[in-house]
C-alpha cells in the first residue's frame, strides 16, 4: 500500500470516528459503524473503514451481496435509475 493510501485511509477514519462521535450524542447505543465498497465485477461487499466505540474492531470483511439480507435487491435499484 502506498504512503498516499495509507495517508487517505487513515483521513477516512478520522472522518469517520468524528462523524460516530456526533451520532453517539443523538443514539447513544450505537457501538460500530462501518463504510462497505460494492463491487459489481463480483457481487461482493468489502468493508474499508470503520468506527468501534468498544470493543474489537472489525478487520477488513468481505460477503457476498446477495447473502446480506438488507442488500439483495440493492445492486439492481442501484442501476434501474
Amino acid at each position: 500500500m502506498s504512503t498516499t493510501s495509507m495517508s487517505v485511509g487513515k483521513a477516512l477514519s478520522t472522518r469517520l470516528q468524528r462523524m460516530h462521535e456526533q451520532l453517539l450524542e443523538l443514539a447513544p447505543a450505537v457501538e460500530r459503524i462501518a463504510c462497505v465498497l460494492y463491487d459489481g465485477r463480483d457481487d461482493m461487499l468489502r468493508t474499508f473503514v470503520n468506527s468501534t466505540r468498544s470493543g474489537v474492531p472489525i478487520q477488513v470483511m468481505s460477503s457476498p451481496c446477495g447473502k446480506a439480507p438488507p442488500c439483495r435487491n440493492w445492486p439492481a435499484a442501484a442501476t434501474s435509475g
